[in-house]
């Protein structure tokens, strides 16, 4: 599709150097810009996560959590979709 309305990316950024993630992001982005335009981006790199205006986080099945990613980050929804303190995170500090 050449000019899609939702761009499905299924971890874009999995085994790329940190300058084309980087690039990718910048170039979603832009593509973002386009009137009627979204994407729905999975990634488990929570570096990643403040790269995007909104988090959905999925758990047993169910939607946890449905927000800003600061807020998921600093959340206890966090520790509960994880399993890990945030603190235990290095990428996060």
């Amino acid at each position: 599709a050449t000019s899609p309305k939702v761009m499905l990316l299924d971890e874009p950024f999995s085994n790329l150097d940190p300058y084309w993630v980087k690039r990718l992001c910048q170039i979603i982005r832009a593509e973002l810009q386009q009137v009627d335009r979204c994407s729905v981006v999975s990634i488990h790199d929570l570096a990643l996560a403040r790269e995007f205006d909104r988090l959905i986080a999925l758990y047993d099945g169910s939607i946890a959590f449905d927000g800003s990613p600061d807020k998921f980050l600093n959340s206890s929804d966090f520790e509960k979709v994880f399993r890990i303190k945030r603190s235990e995170v290095s990428s996060l500090r």
